[in-house]
């Protein structure tokens, strides 16, 4: 397919060394396509790896962004890029798409119904959906198809407040099940795949952003935010428990992955992290991570392995840290090259 990239490094892998690394010791059903996108003096970059992060791509370039937000696979070849566009008049959500497993990326294509397109899930191999703003603030969804190569139009959220009810992250814990949360706190949930979505509500003590939700099972899952908060859900997203502070947490979280149906992690601002190992319901008191200002995403390819990414305190080198444990411990962090800072990591499922 077509693409729009630059190297910026030399033409050899880059191997993380010392391991142990993502990828080492793979188990089975261990993902080995896997992306990260971040910032190279300024321009959006990505790497990726087919061998499960034991070696990393060059950096590239990827053309069309102004910002990266997420990013998620809904196989081991098909994935979507989103973020937004700021060099026209005002913002405009984009996305870029691949087929080969984040090697290559489609030319960005712009979507004018969005000023951002914050996340993507997908609930198939080909089927999912696509969050983000208006610039009103007044959170839209669009239900993507062929992998995330089509699009229908933007539909606001169902009781959307404009300034009030803008939309950060979307997830699937089945076919049919799935949530979406935002700013104050704000969720809504489907039952139908995403076609439908409920009138948005609010989780109980949760003020401010609700910057991203996952699930651990088809029932239980867990949404982060603004000052260290929490709440988790037994109900698919349905319900939610009032909203609890992860001790020690007194920054943002802004991503949260589950590497099996108990136990998972929560990263921020700070460099801080916590992890969960009962389905999101407790966690335990926030560490700091030496030498990150920011972890900005977290992800896993294996029940075992994962890696968190983000930028050192001045902001000038991405970072990246490692855990063959589940998330319970994190190695030393490292300098990957290329990259100033780290947005988002994922691995295919």
């Amino acid at each position: 397919m077509s693409k729009k990239i630059e190297e910026t490094s030399n033409s050899n892998n880059i191997a993380f060394s010392p391991l142990p690394a993502v990828g080492n010791s793979l188990s089975a059903g261990s993902a080995l396509s896997g992306v990260v996108f971040g910032y190279n003096n300024g321009a959006c970059a990505y790497s990726y790896t087919s061998n499960g992060g034991q070696t990393w791509s060059p950096v590239q370039t990827i053309e069309g962004f102004s910002a990266i937000k997420f990013v998620a696979f809904s196989s081991a070849s098909d994935g979507v890029v989103v973020g937004y566009d700021s060099t026209r008049q005002g913002s405009i959500g984009a996305y870029s798409y691949t087929t080969d497993g984040g090697k290559t990326w489609a030319n960005t294509q712009t979507i004018p119904a969005f000023s951002t397109i914050t996340s993507i899930a997908f609930n198939s191999s080909t089927n999912g959906v696509a969050v983000g703003d208006q610039s009103n603030n007044l959170g839209v969804y669009s239900n993507i198809t062929n992998s995330g190569q089509t699009w229908s139009p933007a539909q606001t959220v169902p009781g959307g407040i404009p300034g009030r009810t803008s939309i950060n992250s979307v997830a699937f814990s089945s076919a049919l099940n799935g949530a979406m949360c935002g700013t104050n706190g704000v969720y809504s949930y489907t039952i139908d795949g995403g076609r439908t979505w409920a009138s948005a509500q609010i989780i109980t003590g949760f003020s401010g952003i609700a910057n991203a939700v996952a699930f651990s099972s088809v029932a239980t899952g867990a949404a982060v935010g603004s000052h260290g908060l929490y709440s988790y859900t037994t109900t698919s997203g349905q319900t939610w428990a009032p909203a609890q502070i992860i001790t020690g947490f007194n920054n943002t979280i802004y991503s949260i992955a589950f590497s099996s149906a108990k136990t998972g992690t929560a990263v921020g601002l700070g460099g801080l992290y916590s992890y969960t190992t009962d389905g999101g319901q407790t966690w335990a008191p926030a560490q700091k991570i030496s030498d990150f200002n920011t972890i900005s995403s977290v992800a896993f390819s294996s029940p075992s392995n994962g890696m968190l990414v983000g930028a050192n305190t001045k902001g000038t080198l991405g970072l990246y840290s490692c855990t063959t444990d589940g998330g319970i411990t994190w190695n030393a962090p490292q300098t990957f090259e290329g990259f100033s800072q780290i947005a988002v990591v994922a691995f295919a499922k």
